[in-house]
């Protein structure tokens, strides 16, 4: 098993769109199993800052990516969902020493419309 804190890197190969204010754009990774629906503990929610999130992993393994859509006011979160582009983008997270860099896809423009509409309903 790995220790906690094995470096990841997360690149988008595109760009987010752009939200109100209040809401954001996160990545979040499940175990690949459909089974489990909740996120992997050992991955803490992707914060995208130019296209990149840093994070770290502490356990191997395959993992589904999904855009995790939170409105977020004066601490409070008040709506957030999750968001797939289909076919799902898998991820193989490695054992390794070095630094892990991934690259996912961005949105579909189909799924930025859906997350538009998500915020519009929601906002």
């Amino acid at each position: 098993m790995l220790e906690r804190g094995r470096a990841l890197r997360l690149e988008l190969a595109g760009a987010l769109p752009a939200l109100p204010e209040g809401w954001t754009i996160e990545g979040r990774l499940y175990p690949s199993d459909e089974r489990t629906r909740s996120p992997a503990e050992s991955v803490p929610p992707l914060v995208f800052d130019g296209g990149v999130a840093v994070s770290s992993f502490s356990l191997p393994g395959r993992y589904a990516f999904s855009f995790h859509v939170v409105e977020r006011h004066a601490g409070e979160e008040l709506a957030d969902d999750d968001f797939w582009d289909e076919p799902r983008t898998v991820v193989d997270l490695e054992e390794s020493a070095g630094v892990q860099l991934l690259r996912v896809p961005a949105p579909s423009s189909a799924l930025v419309d859906e997350i538009l509409a998500y915020v519009r309903d929601n906002g």
